[in-house]
């Protein structure tokens, strides 16, 4: 909770989208039913990698929790103009109406354990960046948008 409250720097630099991903399935648990459908292409991004990495991890997870055992996630990148784009969509029933407008607000949440403080963090991390994020559901698909490149600095 500290982490949201307290604004994070960034600090940047290039590297390949797939180390990124293979990092965060290497740190979450998945269940052997559940399938994750990796990009077949690569793209090298300029970004910092363990904030993006806790953007992904939240996702993932949250994927995860919405589909059950026996579904698949699908990971997605592709490059539009002078953008990244990233998706993660999985397989399950989809957000409702009602909660779809809520869910990157700070302490919603409709799990029993949840903080609320998840995708809103995602969301911080994102805008750090200079970037986007939207969901569309069903089914739900987590779109990030990201500049290709960002100053080298510390922001």
């Amino acid at each position: 909770m500290l982490n949201f409250v307290r604004e994070q720097p960034i600090d940047t630099s290039k590297i390949k989208f797939s180390e990124i991903i293979k990092e965060s399935l290497d740190s979450i648990k998945i269940s052997e039913e559940i399938k994750i459908i990796l990009p077949k292409n690569d793209i090298e991004i300029t970004c910092d990698k363990n904030q993006i990495l806790i953007c992904l991890n939240n996702l993932i997870s949250n994927g995860i929790q919405a589909i059950g055992d026996r579904e698949e996630i699908q990971i997605r990148i592709s490059e539009q103009n002078d953008n990244v784009i990233i998706q993660i969509q999985d397989s399950g029933k989809g957000i409702s109406k009602e909660n779809i407008e809520k869910i990157f607000e700070p302490l919603f949440t409709t799990k029993q354990k949840g903080t609320g403080l998840g995708l809103s963090s995602v969301v911080a991390i994102i805008d750090s960046h200079h970037g986007k994020i939207s969901v569309t559901s069903p089914p739900t698909i987590f779109t990030i948008t990201l500049p290709k490149t960002i100053e080298k600095t510390k922001i």
